[in-house]
């Protein structure tokens, strides 16, 4: 700004020399203004790229989120189902002739609790175990 103010106010008194240096040191001025403003552009750029891809990240996360907490309900139901099943499998199993004959009431509800206790689903081989000798033939 000074060398332009100095070429506008003495410009026909300076000499030649002196008007190519303040012409140089504005251009060079004006190159470093624009280096700048590069940068800032390029920045800025920058920037907005890794704020799309972290939207688009937590696009994803969120999605597979929401697959997994689908897949834990749905889990969820099967085994609820599935401990039914063995609890009607169990009292199905208590009230056979050949397992009920020659028990006590007592003793037929202490049988239930302990099979129906010991049905666990997690547990797929005593699971297993349970519905074939519930399913055998009397």
């Amino acid at each position: 700004m000074e060398g332009e103010k100095l070429v506008k106010d003495f410009g026909p008194s300076l000499s030649r020399e002196q008007t190519d240096y303040i012409d140089a040191s504005i251009a060079e001025r004006k190159r470093r203004k624009q280096a700048q403003a590069r940068i800032r552009y390029t920045v800025m750029a920058a920037i907005c790229l890794l704020a799309i891809v972290a939207a688009f990240q937590w696009l994803r996360a969120e999605r597979q989120r929401q697959s997994v907490a689908q897949a834990f309900k749905s889990e969820a139901q099967i085994t609820t189902k599935l401990q039914e099943q063995l609890r009607r499998r169990a009292g199905q199993a208590l009230t056979k002739p050949s397992v009920s004959s020659g028990l006590e009431s007592g003793e037929k509800e202490s049988l239930f609790l302990r099979v129906r206790s010991n049905c666990d689903p997690q547990n797929q081989v005593a699971s297993e175990r349970f519905f074939q000798e519930t399913n055998r033939p009397s």
